[in-house]
């Protein structure tokens, strides 16, 4: 399960848990988003969860206090290293480095109770999100609990904009300082 596709995160790793804590524009609810999403999927302590971009392990932390046992998968060698990091004296919790954990979930079908993902899935292109969430019910207990908390957009044209805005923005806070 040594594969890698980081989408820029191994350099983001060090400073991403601070970075979304003071980010004022996609994480300024970051903490809200990963209770809401725990919250709506029931996790309780027999529940096993499989946490896709888990990246360090936000998320993940957030089930394992409930008593789930997690599996966490992420495209970032370095973000894996930091959520091993955060969970090395925990039980109940895994990490694997997979390349497309959205479309190549390394697992057996129906063994899920839930599959959680927060933002990660607007990684996947406009055109394999349908495969990845095919993916992700492949997994997935009959009866279990599918949650996504990210940012979407209706088409590649809006998700542009979105970007284009958001870079807007920080290049003005940063010339403002």
């Amino acid at each position: 399960m040594e594969e890698e596709r980081d989408f820029g995160f191994d350099e983001w790793a060090e400073s991403y848990d601070r970075d979304v804590k003071n980010d004022k524009t996609i994480f300024l609810k970051y903490d809200d988003v990963l209770d809401y999403v725990v919250k709506i999927s029931k996790v309780n302590k027999d529940k096993l969860v499989l946490d896709i971009g888990t990246g360090t392990g936000n998320l993940t932390i957030r089930c394992v206090d409930l008593g789930a046992k997690v599996i966490g998968l992420d495209p970032s060698r370095k973000m894996i290293e930091k959520a091993k990091e955060k969970f090395k004296d925990r039980k109940n919790v895994e990490f694997y480095l997979i390349k497309d954990p959205f479309l190549k979930i390394p697992f057996d079908n129906n063994i899920f109770d839930i599959v959680l993902s927060t933002y990660a899935f607007h990684h996947l292109s406009h055109n394999k999100k349908e495969d990845g969430i095919l993916e992700m019910f492949r997994v997935l207990k009959r009866g279990g609990i599918l949650a996504i908390g990210d940012i979407m957009f209706k088409n590649e044209f809006e998700e542009k904009n979105f970007w284009i805005n958001i870079i807007f923005l920080t290049l003005m806070s940063i010339m403002k300082e």
